[in-house]
């Protein structure tokens, strides 16, 4: 007969053997007990962004331990830059040291996501002199963290800030940028009108959507009107045909530029 006793304050493992038998007793009470954290703590993360997975050993005493993880990782910290889809999934740790082991963290679920979109909008987009203009950015995909900074764009020039596919290039409204949406000019005037765009980041270091599509301001109370038309003026047109687009000025218009837009950018 063998007699075993177990602290109940403790985490205890014991080994009993003889030629006829082999078992173990373990008894968890209040041992050590990992904890597992993401930072930042946001509940969507995307490709491109930095993250850190951190072990904590709490009730453990000492800070003397080794960490174990469902992957193949062995220190307290587990930092991910950048982060990608592939590293989606669920993560654990524990803390051993010597013959003592704590008990395993809850998972972690890390959701990666490709890179997010900003969407500017202009209210109104039509506007008069001394008309207060709001500019609104938002991040589809998420709302957390965000701080957003409001561009006007000018013909493309290499060197300065650019779009993606190099239609526009951007000078900023704002410095930093600001946790607030929204970014208003006023009063605004006829040299407000044009095209903007907007874009936001977060994080240490800063990660950053990409510029959203250009909007455009236009001014109702100008000096001249314009017009576009076609030639010839017909309702279908065709390949091998050639046509004009021809911008009509009527009023005075004496010190303008006319500017051509058009799906790739500005022409002056």
């Amino acid at each position: 007969m063998y007699k075993v006793e177990v602290n109940s304050c403790e985490m205890r493992q014991m080994q009993v053997t003889n030629s006829n038998f082999d078992f173990a007793i373990e008894q968890i009470g209040e041992g050590p007990v990992a904890v597992l954290t993401l930072q930042p703590i946001w509940t969507q993360i995307f490709r491109g962004e930095t993250v850190t997975l951190r072990c904590d050993i709490q009730g453990g005493g000492d800070t003397d331990w080794e960490y174990n993880w469902n992957i193949n990782h062995n220190t307290s910290e587990y930092r991910i830059s950048p982060v990608d889809t592939s590293h989606t999934g669920s993560y654990t740790c524990q803390g051993v040291k010597g013959n003592r082991s704590s008990i395993i963290s809850d998972y972690v679920k890390l959701n990666v996501s490709n890179q997010p979109k900003a969407v500017l909008s202009i209210s109104p987009q039509w506007m008069n002199p001394g008309d207060s203009v709001t500019l609104n950015c938002e991040v589809k995909e998420s709302s957390t963290g965000w701080r957003f900074s409001w561009y006007k764009t000018v013909p493309y020039r290499a060197g300065l800030p650019s779009l993606l596919d190099k239609s526009y290039s951007v000078e900023p409204l704002s410095g930093n940028g600001t946790t607030e949406e929204s970014y208003t000019l006023s009063p605004a005037g006829p040299t407000d009108t044009g095209g903007y765009v907007c874009r936001a980041g977060r994080g240490d270091p800063v990660y950053y959507t990409d510029y959203s599509k250009p909007q455009f301001l236009c001014s109702g109370d100008l000096p001249f009107s314009v017009s576009l038309r076609i030639g010839p003026n017909r309702t279908q047109h065709f390949t091998s045909k050639s046509l004009s687009l021809i911008c009509d000025l009527k009023g005075n218009s004496t010190g303008w530029r006319l500017m051509r837009y058009t799906e790739t950018g500005v022409e002056w």
